[in-house]
């Protein structure tokens, strides 16, 4: 508003120096031109203040957004996402997805006609079940042994009709066709379901966590928000189809793939984040909130995985593993005389 008042006030000014100019008042005039250029000056220094501000606010320890990328991996194109040991949000991805499709026809149909390079506004599949994980995540990291309030799927059910992973997953086993009736207990807090080749075609997690304050799960514009008196965490789950570029030799060594078909088959998912808290006896939940957005990054973030893994002896090990197979061909006696060389 004031910036609007100011540029006013120097239009203004700028129109009576120009009358000034036309009529030869040559004094007033470099008045008005004076005044003009405070009026400019102060309008700058205001733009400034807010733009640092803006930067201040990101930095603050109660306001800071997080935008982490996690990536899975596919055999080929429709495929399903394999796991990857050492790596929860690609294996969960796979256990989800799994279970769902076998599941619900609903979640197959989804799977089958997901275009992975037109980008729709509706969440696809990929999003619904990345969402659900990180949401489980961060209520499973708040929940304590003695929490005053709980907070389960009757509180949320707006949100879950536009999550059918979500809503399927945490669905008692004894509403479901794929659990037997041992599956059913009341206290189970989560289980699988098999079938004939004990194969997984069902899974299920309890959403119910005793929190030690009250909170909320909501959904506005595409965006999960989680609330409570003390902080809000704001979740943007965005699947945008690029391609995540594996580290050299990766697909080879670790996942067994060709290094063609392993550079064509991965994308990257995009999570933003928002922590706000500001009143001052608030602060002892700080340092829970900084352990959290730790755990989220070794969970989820791509980048992170890949750090910790340690390539000289993962070569070391694919040598040693080719090694023994070539040895097999020829024969056990060969393998036995030491006639193996890494």
């Amino acid at each position: 508003m004031m910036i609007y008042l100011l540029n006013r006030k120097q239009h203004e000014t700028r129109k009576k120096k120009i009358k000034a100019v036309k009529s030869q008042n040559f004094e007033e005039a470099a008045h008005l031109r004076e005044k003009e250029k405070m009026i400019t000056n102060r309008i700058r220094k205001i733009r400034e203040e807010k733009i640092m501000y803006r930067k201040k606010a990101r930095c603050s320890p109660w306001v800071k957004e997080y935008s982490i990328k996690a990536c899975f991996v596919q055999p080929a194109v429709g495929e399903l996402p394999v796991r990857i040991e050492f790596y929860p949000y690609a294996t969960w991805l796979n256990i989800y997805l799994i279970a769902t499709i076998n599941e619900l026809k609903r979640i197959e149909y989804l799977w089958k006609h997901m275009k992975f390079k037109q980008k729709s506004k509706t969440k696809n599949i990929i999003e619904l079940a990345s969402e659900y994980h990180l949401i489980d995540l961060i209520f499973q990291y708040l929940e304590c042994k003695h929490g005053i309030f709980t907070i389960d799927r009757n509180q949320i059910h707006s949100y879950l009709e536009s999550n059918p992973i979500f809503n399927l997953i945490t669905l008692h086993p004894k509403e479901r066709q794929n659990f037997t009736i041992d599956d059913a207990d009341a206290n189970i807090r989560s289980c699988y379901s098999y079938d004939d080749n004990q194969n997984i075609n069902g899974f299920y997690k309890r959403f119910s966590y005793d929190l030690p304050f009250k909170c909320s799960l909501t959904q506005n514009d595409g965006q999960v928000i989680i609330t409570s008196s003390l902080f809000s965490i704001y979740i943007k789950v965005n699947f945008d189809f690029d391609a995540y570029t594996l580290p050299f030799e990766y697909a080879k060594y670790y996942l067994g793939f060709k290094k063609s078909s392993g550079r064509k088959v991965h994308f990257h998912i995009m999570y933003q984040l928002k922590w706000r808290m500001a009143l001052p006896w608030n602060w002892k939940y700080k340092k829970k909130l900084r352990k959290l957005q730790k755990a989220i990054e070794e969970d989820i973030s791509a980048d992170h995985y890949f750090k910790t893994i340690d390539w000289k002896q993962m070569r070391m090990q694919a040598v040693i593993t080719e090694n023994i197979i070539q040895s097999s061909k020829t024969g056990l006696n060969e393998l036995s005389s030491g006639s193996i060389f890494i």
